[in-house]
């Protein structure tokens, strides 16, 4: 099943336990915020921060970096950002909308009979 990604008001509802905003539904902003705020609290308790603009940008638009792929390809520059991902447990059916005309009603017998009455 392939996941996506979620918009800053996209809501997610999760048990209170479970969720690092301690509330059952939140926004996804929400939720990244509780993280951020973990993450750095715990990380002024093991260093000084010397940037903490550099944790906020992390989980916003991102931070400058490399990955290494273990499938190989060598490094590979870009952008690291730390994201919130849904994936749903099936996959979201398409509806295919009709033009009016071609949808058939089961009126339209009623209806051409009454117009033929007139």
């Amino acid at each position: 099943m392939e996941g996506f990604n979620l918009d800053d008001n996209d809501v997610v509802k999760l048990d209170s336990s479970e969720n690092p905003a301690e509330t059952t539904t939140s926004t996804h902003n929400e939720i990244m915020q509780a993280i951020w705020a973990g993450v750095r609290y715990r990380l002024k308790e093991w260093r000084r921060i010397k940037d903490p603009g550099s944790f906020n940008r992390i989980f916003s638009c991102g931070v400058r970096g490399q990955v290494l792929r273990s499938d190989g390809g060598g490094w590979q520059s870009g952008v690291v950002r730390v994201r919130l991902e849904f994936i749903p447990d099936e996959p979201q059916q398409k509806v295919v909308l009709l033009p009016p005309s071609k949808i058939e009603s089961p009126l339209d017998d009623l209806r051409a009979e009454l117009l033929n009455n007139e």
